[in-house]
């Protein structure tokens, strides 16, 4: 998540990169999902569009998450967990760009 969020430029930069021959620098080379963490990646996003937008960003309200956990097979209090911990992750990081932090 804090990779992400810290060079969210990366894969189009990559790309230029490669379009004019250039090796391109490790620091845009994205950290490797592993298999159990791809599936999380994807409903963090799916997630984010639940959050209530007014002032700022806002966090993921926890009925969102709660409803959404039973598709990963994963007992809900542990993908609560991990969800909440991205989302920490991301608004600490949105609400650092808008000044609140």
């Amino acid at each position: 998540m804090r990779w992400a969020l810290k060079h969210p430029d990366a894969d189009r930069l990559s790309k230029a990169y490669e379009r004019f021959g250039q090796e391109v620098p490790k620091a845009l080379i994205a950290p490797v999902l592993e298999d159990v963490e791809f599936p999380l990646w994807s409903a963090f996003w799916e997630l984010s569009t639940e959050r209530p937008i007014g002032m700022g960003a806002g966090p993921i309200p926890v009925s969102k998450i709660r409803s959404y956990a039973p598709e990963f097979g994963m007992d809900t209090s542990s993908f609560v967990r991990i969800m909440r911990r991205m989302d920490d992750e991301y608004l600490s990081h949105v609400n650092r760009q808008d000044g609140k932090s």
